[in-house]
């Protein structure tokens, strides 16, 4: 046990990540509380699913567009600064969304404006906190960190939505924008107690053309088939399975006839699934990863959206909701996983770049067609059609890329591609 125990949290042992990990512990529970309390903000004063969509078309609408750009200036500066910088500016960000709401004046477009003003600061944040890792722990633990980053960021959200559920309902969305306010002082904190930069690995700051460097990060990825199947999998599973924000609480409005408790409930629940999917990740690290459970996650994510569909009930919702959340963390940090490690030190923001672009960017796209979906057919067909869709594309992928997938399902374990 004391083995499992100290190999689950092995990257702890490095000083600076301490300082980033307990400062996400703090953080991640607030940024949590808003995303849950914004999403029924919305969803309340429109009652409509196709405009909550567009809330994340907002939100990671900056992600898709500035990510590869915003990729090329992570490879040239310091990422602590990158990193403490965006942070700041969420904060405000939280603060302005808790002023707004208390006033009881808050209009959707003035939200959407404040989730465009988050979306730019989360593109340029994403690929530097993502490839800050390996600064942080080196390329040995650098699995474990990112399954340990994961695992408290599923905590935040089993904690989160649980907490912004009862907030809400004795008080209000505002406290919980505040409170997300608060909390990312832990997080700049640890940011100023860090000693590592996260300066380019050649020790040179270049200063060509941004665009001319973010196509030599592109061909880097196309010419490696691991690396390519990856991203391509990371933008499918992005844009089907990984909707829970938008799928669920039209589902438990519109299929469950339920309310908010609920709600945090499911949330939570798929929190649940992701963090001990994360968990699991951590204790294995230094045995290497399967990347054949990039292909076989994806197809098990995609196919219990198909299932829960047809369970309309809460009992099989809250069975199948947590399977989804942990299939879709192993798909994540081994996909993470394997680009970070496949990619050259000096391509290593750019590839990150792009993985959070169709992480994150992909996104907008899934939302927007599942709300779409849900607000012409209901909300059990939401579930239908991502699940159903992410099945054809993945099937389209396997057949076009045949000899990645077969070099992949071959392949017992690494990331090095």
């Amino acid at each position: 046990m004391a083995g499992l125990f100290g190999d689950t949290f092995v990257a702890l042992r490095h000083r600076d990540f301490r300082y980033w990990w307990f400062g996400q512990c703090i953080s991640l529970i607030g940024t949590w509380m808003q995303r849950a309390a914004q999403i029924w903000l919305v969803y309340s004063m429109t009652n409509s699913a196709l405009l909550l969509g567009l809330l994340t078309v907002f939100q990671a609408g900056p992600v898709l567009l500035l990510s590869i750009p915003a990729g090329v200036y992570v490879d040239r500066f310091p990422k602590r600064k990158i990193v403490l910088v965006s942070q700041i500016v969420l904060t405000l960000q939280a603060f302005a969304l808790a002023a707004l709401t208390w006033s009881g004046k808050a209009q959707y477009w003035q939200i959407l404006l404040l989730a465009l003003i988050q979306g730019i600061a989360m593109a340029a944040d994403a690929p530097a906190r993502q490839s800050f890792f390996i600064d942080l722990v080196g390329k040995e633990d650098l699995i474990n960190a990112i399954s340990l980053n994961s695992s408290i960021m599923n905590l935040a959200q089993i904690i989160g939505p649980s907490v912004a559920g009862l907030v809400m309902a004795t008080l209000g969305p505002a406290p919980c924008f505040f409170m997300n306010g608060v909390s990312f002082l832990a997080v700049i904190y640890g940011l100023c107690m860090i000693t590592v930069d996260g300066l380019p690995k050649n020790g040179e700051r270049r200063g060509g053309r941004v665009w001319a460097e973010a196509r030599e990060g592109l061909h880097h990825i196309w010419d490696n088939p691991a690396l390519r199947l990856t991203a391509e999998l990371s933008a499918i599973t992005a844009i089907f399975t990984m909707n829970g924000n938008v799928l669920i609480p039209v589902f438990t409005d519109k299929v469950l006839h339920l309310g908010v408790r609920q709600y945090g409930l499911l949330m939570s629940l798929n929190g649940v699934g992701a963090l001990c999917g994360a968990l699991m990740m951590a204790s294995r690290a230094r045995r290497g990863f399967a990347r054949s459970g990039l292909i076989w996650t994806a197809i098990i994510a995609s196919g219990l959206h198909v299932i829960v569909a047809f369970g309309h009930s809460l009992l099989i919702a809250s069975l199948l909701i947590p399977m989804i959340g942990a299939a879709n963390m192993i798909f994540s940090n081994t996909a993470n996983s394997s680009l970070q490690l496949g990619s050259r030190d000096e391509y290593r923001g750019r590839v990150m770049a792009l993985y959070m672009m169709v992480r994150q960017g992909g996104s907008p796209l899934g939302n927007s067609l599942a709300g779409g979906v849900m607000e012409h057919f209901g909300g059990a067909a939401g579930y239908f059609s991502v699940g159903m869709l992410s099945l054809v594309t993945i099937g389209l992928c396997m057949i076009t890329q045949r000899e990645s997938v077969r070099a992949t399902l071959l392949a017992s374990s690494g990331g090095s591609g």
